[in-house]
This record gives structure tokens, sequence and C-alpha cells, in this order.
């Protein structure tokens, strides 16, 4: 990875361009071609899926051949993934090990200490227990005689009341508030862009995407990115929400690593995609306008 890195910084050097620049174009962030260039697997350690995409977009801003460098990519990907299998399950044993030193000190420790019986508790609870058998003897001969000196009640009829029509009781049905109804329709002469109606002012609203494969994500808002949610690798039936307050001309845009076979929904609701969107296998930007209450 450190030869294709190299190749990435002197092409874009003889291009005379910056990683500032680089970033602006390609819409990669300068810490992430910074470890492009630097062959720095580790950093993409979250995301080693979008590796090979990053790499092959960046050799396309740069005007550089993306198949020469093809197999010698899936080499190192392929070694820096086994290198971080062996890592974890190292650390895992590590771990299992310093359980059993810490479980074993612990059995040790209680072999040492011997029981003792606490004489005085046991005393007291026999006791309670001779206490409380004498007690129900007297209780068992005592209450049958107190019923029996008890003089009978006098038994009046008993009159039953049925209410009038007036005084019946009417049941009124609960009022629930409906939720509002959205609709989302294609902007003019942009496929992705929709725009959302139906909505209640300061009434939150909930955009899901259900993902089919692993894909990376970044949310903006009003074209500010944000980390509610916050950018990273999603993977395949996982479920990505974005909640917030309904206001005028709120614009929501979700960048997608790849768009195909996702499942968009707004308040429950599914949105169905210019099918040239749905279709997308690379990098997709889809925009969500509130326009009009």
């Amino acid at each position: 990875m450190k030869e294709i890195g190299a190749t990435l910084k002197k092409r874009r050097e003889e291009l005379g361009y910056t990683l500032e620049e680089m970033s602006n174009k390609t819409r990669i962030s300068v810490a992430q071609l910074k470890a492009l260039e630097d062959g720095d697997l580790e950093f993409f350690k979250d995301d080693l899926s979008y590796v090979r995409y990053f790499v092959r977009f960046y050799c396309q801003a740069l005007y550089l051949d993306f198949d020469p460098l093809r197999d010698q990519l899936s080499q190192d990907l392929d070694q820096f993934t086994e290198t971080m299998s062996l890592k974890a399950i190292h650390e895992r044993e590590e771990m299992q090990s310093n359980i059993e030193k810490k479980i074993n000190k612990a059995s040790g420790t209680l072999k040492k200490e011997k029981k003792k019986i606490d004489y005085s508790l046991v005393s007291l609870l026999a006791v309670i227990a001779v206490m409380l058998i004498c007690l129900s003897v007297v209780l068992f001969k005592t209450v049958p005689n107190w019923f029996k000196a008890q003089p009978e009640k006098d038994s009046f009829p008993v009159v039953e009341v049925t209410p009038t029509p007036s005084q019946q009781p009417t049941d009124t049905p609960d009022v629930l508030d409906q939720p509002s109804a959205l609709t989302v329709t294609m902007a003019a002469n942009d496929p992705s862009t929709y725009e959302v109606r139906g909505w209640k002012a300061q009434e939150s609203f909930t955009i899901a995407v259900t993902f089919a494969q692993d894909t990376w994500i970044r949310v903006l808002e009003n074209d500010v990115a944000t980390d509610n949610p916050a950018s990273t690798t999603y993977h395949a039936a996982d479920v990505m929400e974005i909640t917030r307050t309904a206001s005028q001309d709120l614009k929501i845009t979700i960048h997608f690593g790849i768009v195909k076979n996702n499942t968009i929904t707004i308040n429950g609701e599914a949105v169905v995609l210019d099918a040239q969107i749905a279709a997308k296998t690379s990098g997709q930007k889809v925009n969500f306008i509130l326009k009009g209450e």
C-alpha cells in the first residue's frame, strides 16, 4: 500500500494539485486522501471495504489508470485483514488468560477461608419457629368461638336501581392526533432531489434507511456535514434513522457509497427514487427538502 500511496502522491504533485484542492474535487476528506498517499490502512480499519472505491475514484480524479494498481491493492488489503484477524485472536487469548488467572487466584483465596456457622442466628430462628407454632395453635382454637358468639345481623331486601336513560354513562371517543400525511415528489429536472410536503412546523419527522449491503454513509443538514448520525459504514440489514424538527426549506442530504437496493422511508412511508438513482452502485447524493406545510 506504501507503493500505491507514493504513486498517487507523485501523480498529484505532477499535476500541481494540493490535498485541499483534490478534496474539493473528489469530496474525499483531506485526512482520508493523506492516509491513502501515506499507505496507512490502519486509518481505514472501520471503512476497509471502501478503500478500493477511494483509490479507484482518486485515480480517476488524477487521470491515472487504476488497472495496474488493482492486484497490488487486493494483495495489500488481504494481508492487512489477515494481520488484523491475528491481532484480534491474540488479544482474545490474552484476555482469556488474564480472566483465568483472576479466577484461579480467587478460588485459592476461598479455599483458605473456613466457613463459620453463626450458632446465635440458628438459635434465634429456632425460638421464632417455636413461637409461631404456639401462636398458630392458640388462634386455631380461639377464632372459631369468636364467630359463634356474634349475633346474626338483620337481613334487608336488596333493591336494584336501574338508571334512567339520562343517567346512562355515555362513552366519549378519544380524539387522537393524526400524524401529518407527507408526500414526496421529485424536483423538476433533478432526479437526485425530492420535495417533502404535508408536514407541520415544529413537528418531528424521521427519515429511515434500511441497507441491503455494506455501504458508507455521510449525512448533511443544509449542506453542512453532521455527526447525527455520524459518517460511518453500515452493514446489510442495518437501519439508520435521521430525526429532525420540520421547518421551511430544511434540506437533508444523504451521501451514499452504494444506493442500489437500499430502502428509504419518511415517517414509515416508502420513498420511490428515480430508476437511475436507485440503481447507483457508486457515490451518490440524495436530497430531501421540506417545501410548504
